[in-house]
């Protein structure tokens, strides 16, 4: 019995398997014929329309109605306009620099104008000097002291020890070890 069952069971499959196969080669069948009807002249065209096989198709040429002139006047026109922008960009270039030359100028001037007063006032401390020295020259070295003031000027003497110091040796840094910088090094 299980004999039975096993070839019927392999008989059972097998016509399923040819089933199949044909389904699938009717389902072939028709996705070439259908693929074939789009790509073809023959066959029905887009929304069910066909063709009519008298008609042709005329393109018409754009550059046939276009006059050569009217395109040469239209490049120099825009040849010119570009043009006059690039010279306008440069002209007000060329003003900021004219300005900027002259606001140089005035403060050059005003430089030589601040120099001029300067140099005036140093010539005329130079002849105040002048005079001043002049006017030592002549005999009185001290201007402003007056002339009983003046008695032992020149006898005063300059003497440097340590006996005629004035500070005290405990003031006097002693030289150590910790605090003794030699000289040169700082």
């Amino acid at each position: 019995m299980e004999n039975k069952t096993t070839q019927t069971s392999s008989s059972d499959t097998k016509k399923r398997q040819q089933r199949n196969l044909a389904i699938l080669g009717i389902v072939g069948a028709l996705l070439f014929w259908g693929v074939y009807m789009l790509v073809s002249d023959s066959g029905p065209t887009s929304f069910g329309k066909e063709k009519e096989k008298g008609e042709e198709v005329q393109v018409s040429n754009p550059l046939g109605h276009v006059d050569e002139s009217k395109v040469w006047v239209e490049r120099t026109q825009n040849a010119v306009a570009n043009a006059q922008k690039v010279t306008d960009t440069l002209q007000q270039q060329l003003s900021k620099l004219n300005e900027d030359k002259a606001n140089q100028q005035k403060n050059a001037q005003l430089e030589n104008q601040q120099l001029q007063s300067l140099q005036t006032q140093v010539k005329g401390l130079e002849d105040k000097l002048n005079n001043v020295s002049s006017a030592n020259a002549a005999g009185n070295p001290f201007m402003n002291v007056a002339e009983q003031n003046m008695e032992g000027v020149s006898q005063d003497s300059l003497k440097l020890s340590q006996e005629n110091s004035t500070v005290p040796a405990a003031l006097m840094p002693t030289k150590n070890s910790d605090t003794y910088i030699p000289s040169g090094t700082l």
